[in-house]
């Protein structure tokens, strides 16, 4: 409604003069609309008072309006600027809710956050357009479904159990999900959810605001994939030191061995000589097979394993580290400490917080590195600070040196990523804010302590599991298992490992078939199909792989037992390869004992 002063001030001054003239309650009705009229269509509030002074005016010089009815035109101004001022107000209230509420709207539809909001039930509502670019769900295809439509099989269902039961008895939840895009792809997010409750205290909607977290996630992996690279140049030093120290133990055996037995004499300590070369064989195997599975790329992958074993093994394999001048005590608890957790992870946490104990002693007089294993239950104390921690057991891991310490003022800083009190060139300022990370990824705490030039200890709490799954215990292998009399085709590149291998297997009354290749491979098999039953193959060969082989294998006989044999990283060869059916995968240098009831498991 635009606004026109002539004909507002026509209409209030007929009014007025039919007030006058009856003193009558309806002109005043008409005059309180004409205020709210005024309102509306912009009206100054300067143009009341000489709308008034006009319409008296006016009316006077008529004759219409005489000195006995001037005081009773003051009751109309009065209704007419009452009316003006509560509709003034009412109106101003309103363009500043109005105002508010699309501040509101942009605010929420511009967010780089995803924004979903429910009913009561859980019923999408509204979203915003963040939310269609992460999901690729288009508005209308989202509204009137259930959040539920997010879900991924990422997590059990339990994580969603708990997070609704936190959010209606608290009112919110907070934490790390996966999610499914609407193309099926899974994306890590981080979710905020709220519960909303209208005036007379009953559940109204819920507001869910998440944010994608793969390109942290994926900076997360370069982050740890630095730290890793970095900690492999420290353990190359070692580890070469200590391979030249089992190679010169295999040759100085060797040497023995072939003696004793070339004088035809002593033969039992010949046999003592060669048992030597074969644990010292098995030693360099375990460290190559650590190192490989440090190296390895990827996300957390989460198992259940002993911790008593873990540190126990892990220790001899970062010890390489350290020099021999540094005391290292660990005192590992016998009772089973049982977790789950990924291994790569915390082989990087130990060799990050030895790394740094190292460091710290370098100057020390009696430098001394002590680390324990034992199980916590948490007190009051350390319930104040992690409520989350009420009704959970840990293992709880420390690593204290005697070394510089750290100053007080530094404390709340040595997690913080880049942060560091090393000189340039000596550290990125990574390894604790990684440590910390992968604490954090396990839903565990890590606590510092230390005193200057008395030390530092770090604390690490892992929750506990109740006891390893069945498929997890293993039993020790007693002696090789012999054949009965079946036929092995045997596929490797490498001559000394294929013929030392058939021989083996020969020894123990299996009819051996080698190939050294592929392409081969796959024309031995179709030319013995009928005799074969099982398949040895390395997985990197010339023409076709072990696993291409496999493939071809399986088109013949779709259940032919399958042992892939590789000196790689598992993942990086195998891939999902993994999960093909009735085959096992071992990793050379192969144990012959663990070979033949691998096969003897497949054949049986």
């Amino acid at each position: 409604m635009s606004f026109d002063k002539d004909t507002f001030s026509e209409q209030y001054t007929s009014l007025l003069a039919e007030y006058a003239d009856s003193l009558d309650e309806a002109p005043l009705a008409a005059i309180e609309s004409l205020g709210q009229k005024m309102v509306l269509s912009n009206t100054p509030p300067e143009t009341i008072g000489e709308m008034h002074d006009h319409a008296i005016a006016e009316l006077i010089a008529l004759s219409k309006l005489n000195a006995e009815r001037i005081r009773a035109a003051s009751r109309p101004l009065m209704q007419l600027l009452i009316s003006y001022g509560v509709a003034f107000r009412a109106m101003l209230a309103r363009k500043e809710a109005e105002n508010q509420l699309h501040l509101a709207s942009r605010a929420i539809e511009n967010t780089v956050d995803g924004i979903i909001i429910t009913d009561a039930s859980a019923n999408i509502i509204s979203v915003n357009r963040a939310f269609e670019q992460i999901t690729g769900y288009p508005k209308q295809e989202a509204v009137g479904r259930k959040l539920q439509m997010l879900h991924s099989e990422r997590q059990d269902r339990s994580v969603y159990r708990k997070m609704w039961k936190s959010v209606k008895e608290t009112g919110q939840w907070q934490g790390r999900l996966w999610s499914r895009k609407k193309s099926g792809e899974e994306f890590p997010e981080y979710i905020s959810i709220t519960a909303i409750h209208a005036n007379d205290g009953k559940l109204s909607n819920y507001v869910k605001v998440f944010s994608d977290l793969s390109e942290k996630l994926s900076l997360e992996q370069q982050f740890q994939q630095a730290q890793k690279m970095e900690a492999i140049g420290t353990l190359v030093g070692g580890i070469a030191h200590d391979f030249n120290n089992i190679l010169a133990g295999i040759t100085g055996n060797m040497y023995l061995a072939k003696r004793k037995i070339q004088q035809g004499e002593q033969l039992p300590e010949a046999v003592d000589k060669i048992n030597k070369i074969e644990r010292l064989c098995r030693q360099a195997a375990a460290m190559i097979s650590q190192l490989l599975t440090f190296a390895r790329k990827g996300i957390v992958e989460m198992q259940e394993l002993s911790m008593n074993s873990f540190v126990e093994d892990s220790l001899k394999f970062v010890q390489v580290t350290i020099p021999e001048n540094i005391r290292v005590i660990h005192d590992v608890t016998s009772e089973p400490v049982l977790i789950r957790g990924d291994i790569t992870q915390l082989q990087q946490v130990l060799l990050n917080l030895l790394n740094n104990a190292r460091n710290a002693v370098e100057d020390v007089p009696e430098p001394r590195i002590e680390l324990k294993l034992s199980h916590y239950d948490p007190d009051d104390t350390f319930l104040t600070k992690h409520p989350e921690a009420e009704g959970k057991r840990f293992a709880h891991l420390s690593i204290s040196d005697n070394g510089y310490g750290i100053a007080k003022k530094h404390l709340d800083q040595v997690f913080e990523p880049f942060y560091t009190t090393k000189e340039v060139g000596k550290g990125t300022g990574l390894g604790l804010s990684m440590v910390y990370g992968a604490v954090q990824s396990h839903s565990g705490f890590i606590l510092v302590e230390s005193e200057q030039d008395r030390g530092t200890t770090f604390h690490i709490y892992l929750p506990l599991i109740g006891k390893l799954s069945e498929d997890l215990k293993t039993t020790a292998l007693i002696g090789p298992l012999e054949a009965k009399g079946e036929t092995i085709l045997l596929a490797d590149d490498e001559q000394h490992v294929r013929e030392t291998t058939a021989e083996v297997l020969e020894s123990l009354g299996y009819k051996i078939i080698q190939t050294e290749d592929g392409r081969r491979g796959i024309e031995a098999f179709k030319a013995h199909q009928e005799e074969i039953s099982l398949a040895l193959l390395n997985v990197v060969m010339p023409h076709y792989s072990g696993i291409q082989l496999a493939k071809l294998i399986r088109e013949v006989n779709p259940v032919m037992p399958i042992v892939f044999v590789t000196g790689y990283d598992t993942e990086r060869m195998l891939g999902n390869h993994e999960q093909i059916q009735n085959s096992r995968m071992l990793i050379k240098p192969v144990q012959f004992d663990a070979l033949s009831h691998t096969i003897r498991e497949l054949l049986d």
